[in-house]
């Protein structure tokens, strides 16, 4: 079994971060950020390094190449938001709404998805390098040609994903929907349990070509 990711390094007691009163070029660290709507940013490369940010809207801002580092989001909108070429380590993202947003070339190491809403979110050639996603709904995703090393996903909706050529290392799915999944075979090598692996048998078989016997 997959250890969890190592968490962010913040303090216990997150009140002890100063509040910021937003976002700009010279990122943010060590501070909190709560209540705030950013939806209009259109900051390139910006830097986040341990802070906190609670019921914060990124919703389709454009934060490509943002950096983030010891980061808390909690329920925050994150949807339609531009994060092509993401770099996070140590981040956990809770109840946090990722609904079409770009993630394409990200490369997320040490990280936890929980309880997110990421339906036709685009992972496409993102690597991701030991994470957990837990309780997501990850139907209509994208991940063609994603890198995934030392994952989990468990009880997550992958319904109608394509994971064409995507490539699978040290991966567990456990309790995760996969019906009408595009590219099954790329699954080959992940771990499942047997009642999840009997649960999909009809998407296996489709995608080895077997026809089902009357």
């Amino acid at each position: 079994m997959t250890a969890p990711p190592d968490p962010p390094d913040l303090p216990a007691d997150h009140s002890e971060l100063e509040m910021a009163d937003g976002l700009d070029a010279d990122g943010l660290e060590l501070r909190r950020l709560e209540d705030v709507t950013l939806g209009e940013l259109r900051l390139p490369g910006v830097s986040l390094d341990a802070c906190v940010l609670e019921r914060v809207s990124f919703a389709a801002a454009r934060l490509p190449s943002v950096e983030l580092r010891d980061c808390l989001l909690d329920d925050c909108d994150l949807a339609n938001t531009d994060l092509r070429g993401a770099r996070a380590r140590r981040v956990r993202i809770a109840s946090t709404r990722l609904m079409g947003a770009m993630l394409s070339d990200a490369d997320l190491g040490e990280v936890e998805l929980s309880d997110c809403r990421a339906d036709l979110a685009s992972f496409a050639t993102v690597q991701l390098d030991h994470v957990r996603i837990a309780g997501c709904d990850l139907s209509s995703s994208s991940w063609q040609n994603a890198r995934l090393r030392e994952v989990v996903f468990e009880d997550c909706d992958l319904s109608g994903a394509d994971l064409s050529e995507a490539r699978f290392e040290s991966v567990e799915m456990r309790g995760c929907k996969l019906e009408g999944i595009q590219g099954a075979i790329s699954l080959r090598g992940v771990a499942m349990r047997w009642d999840d692996i009997v649960g999909n048998a009809g998407v296996f078989a489709a995608a080895l070509g077997i026809e089902i016997a009357s």
